[in-house]
């Protein structure tokens, strides 16, 4: 049968004979899975409409297929086996991915194109306004690689990430990658090892991230390149040269910010008035010690919110929805409370907005109970409002997350303790 010129979107699992013009998008790193120890290489496709679709490569494919699949080449597939995508992976129905062998035909429309080189960006160019599906090459001084932490995510998927630190000459405001499963070992553990002026690294294909107001994430296409070259990386590294010392003094400053035993000093509410964006960090945090002179009733606001992002929601309390936030199946709906207050000390004033955990720590009751009493106007808060205003406590206090999405410093709680 001949084969038939059609779209991704309209392939599935049972097409047989089709024709796809197609540009590979993505070309991933060889991978190896955690149950089978199977190596495979993931493809990422495009056609004319914007539509996308994956493929594979397992095993000795990867390298017979090398010379083939080259990343922004433009091909004709034909006749390429189709796989179901099953469960949490599948984006539509009837979705499908490639695969290669058989009758598969592949034409590379455009056979001499030349690689795709890196397009590094500094730092401030990178805009913060972007799409999740957006990808950028930046170049850094590696200050800081954190200890590989475990997670899990919410859908129960266990994953390895590191931190890692850099910056440049372009902003004093450093920026954060996450780094992801197979490159938290070794190439990892080598900028570890070697953070400090002399390392400028690039990094390619890093995605977005809303992490910590700001971030950048690797991908399955990611690349470290550790002797990056062309005009950027060698005026990079001319200037990390002369401005030593001020490289240094970040390093420094990211290394104290990031150790919890430096975290104890207790900070009049001047003090904190004085930082300013350039010598801000969004990791930190300081405890300062005050009380809230007029702590009002109105300014407590009881809603019934998603419990994973915190957004107010239209259904009933504890019933489970689909958020349309945070885009997460199984949310809760759950009592959630904010507080406008002004606090102080001995040096002056600074107002701030405690969310549901840190209202359950002022007054000293759960969020469902806060939400009960004052729905059911049963709320007594004079005695609440007695010991906010006589009894000092400690609040930790931290950037919020536009310091690092748009350079504005303000200040947002992050624990209350009593002791």
């Amino acid at each position: 049968m001949k084969p038939e010129k059609t779209y991704l979107d309209k392939l599935t699992p049972t097409t047989k004979a089709y024709k796809v013009k197609v540009k590979l998008k993505e070309k991933s790193r060889t991978l190896v899975s955690p149950q089978k120890q199977t190596r495979y290489q993931q493809l990422l496709f495009e056609d004319e409409k914007g539509n996308t679709m994956r493929g594979a490569l397992f095993e000795n494919q990867i390298e017979e297929y090398e010379s083939v699949f080259k990343s922004n080449h433009e091909y004709e597939i034909a006749n390429a086996p189709l796989k179901a995508v099953l469960g949490r992976y599948a984006t539509r129905e009837d979705d499908c991915q490639m695969s290669f062998g058989g009758q598969a035909m592949i034409q590379d429309l455009d056979p001499e194109a030349k690689p795709a080189e890196p397009e590094y960006q500094p730092i401030a160019a990178i805009p913060r306004t972007t799409d999740a599906s957006d990808r950028y090459d930046v170049l850094g001084i590696v200050l800081f690689v954190e200890d590989t932490r475990a997670i899990t995510t919410s859908a129960g998927v266990a994953h390895e990430v590191r931190e890692i630190v850099i910056t440049d000459h372009s902003t004093e405001q450093p920026l954060t990658i996450s780094v992801w499963d197979d490159l938290t070992g070794t190439e990892t553990n080598f900028l570890k090892s070697w953070a400090g002026p002399t390392l400028v690294v690039g990094f390619t294909s890093l995605k977005p991230s809303t992490h910590k107001g700001f971030s950048l994430s690797t991908t399955m296409t990611t690349v470290f390149d550790r002797n990056p070259v062309g005009d950027r990386a060698n005026a990079l590294r001319k200037w990390s040269e002369e401005k030593r010392a001020l490289v240094l003094a970040r390093m420094d400053r990211i290394r104290e910010v990031r150790d919890p035993s430096e975290q104890n000093e207790i900070h009049s509410i001047e003090s904190i008035k004085l930082k300013q964006v350039g010598n801000t960090l969004q990791e930190e945090k300081h405890w300062i010690k005050v009380t809230i002179p007029e702590p009002t009733q109105s300014k407590i606001v009881p809603y019934v919110g998603c419990n994973n992002c915190g957004k107010k929601t239209e259904v009933d309390c504890n019933t489970s929805f689909t958020c349309k936030f945070c885009n997460k199946e199984g949310c809760i709906a759950a009592p959630r409370i904010t507080f406008k207050f002004t606090a102080a000390d001995d040096t002056g004033e600074m107002t701030f907005t405690a969310f549901t955990q840190e209202c359950e720590a002022l007054f000293k009751m759960t969020s469902s109970e806060i939400y009960t009493q004052i729905t059911d106007n049963m709320f007594d808060f004079a005695p609440i409002a007695h010991r906010l205003s006589s009894e000092p406590f400690f609040l930790q206090i931290g950037p919020g997350t536009a310091l690092a999405r748009n350079k504005i410093l303000t200040w947002v709680p992050k624990m209350i303790s009593w002791n």
